[in-house]
């Protein structure tokens, strides 16, 4: 196996247990698969990988959008508009939703003669964080799991060569060695004593 491909595989190996074991953020395994798409030329792991980096601007292949989760609105024309943001940016939308969630909990101190207002007004705001941390976080966990599954396959993919590179090795080396004894056995030194023998 090239040195290019024992790297692949280690790098994806190390890939499948960061996003297992949960040790990188969203926008970091991009950047490693983005990587490991380079090692290995995988034209759906690149595309991906591209549009999380980058974000989803101009006209995005339906797929990738549908896949990320990134419709935000859907018309019944079938037209849609989508969330454009890189994987960077909605880690940052996840950020500040959890902020204003926490800088909301516990409600206001409102009295007075608005105080219903300004009460509904502080549950609208809830509402919202709410509402875009959830949108955010399905993108984020729908990137991830789009990412892991491309990884894994890859991993098969050049772990299943290496398995056929030395099992295919091994037959080699005993085919030779065959070959090598029965050539042994046909010399003219050989057919010469095998004669006399007899």
């Amino acid at each position: 196996m090239s040195t290019r491909q024992n790297e692949a595989r280690a790098l994806a190996y190390d890939l499948i247990t960061d996003i297992e074991l949960g040790r990188l953020n969203s926008s970091e395994l991009v950047l490693k698969a983005s990587r490991l798409a380079r090692l290995t030329g995988h034209e759906y792991l690149n595309t991906l990988v591209t549009l999380e980096r980058d974000g989803y601007k101009g006209s995005a292949p339906e797929e990738w959008v549908r896949r990320t989760g990134r419709i935000a609105e859907e018309k019944e024309d079938g037209k849609y508009t989508l969330w454009t943001y890189s994987i960077g940016e909605v880690e940052a939308q996840i950020r500040s939703a959890e902020g204003a969630l926490q800088a909301l909990r516990g409600g206001g101190n409102y009295s007075g003669d608005y105080i219903i207002t300004a009460s509904g007004n502080h549950d609208g705001k809830i509402q919202g964080a709410a509402a875009t941390l959830r949108t955010v976080s399905a993108i984020r966990a729908a990137v991830i799991a789009a990412v892991y599954g491309y990884v894994t396959e890859i991993y098969h993919e050049l772990l299943f060569s290496e398995l056929q590179e030395s099992l295919f090795s091994a037959t080699q080396i005993a085919v030779d060695g065959a070959l090598r004894t029965s050539r042994s056995r046909s010399t003219p030194k050989n057919r010469e004593h095998q004669r006399q023998a007899a």
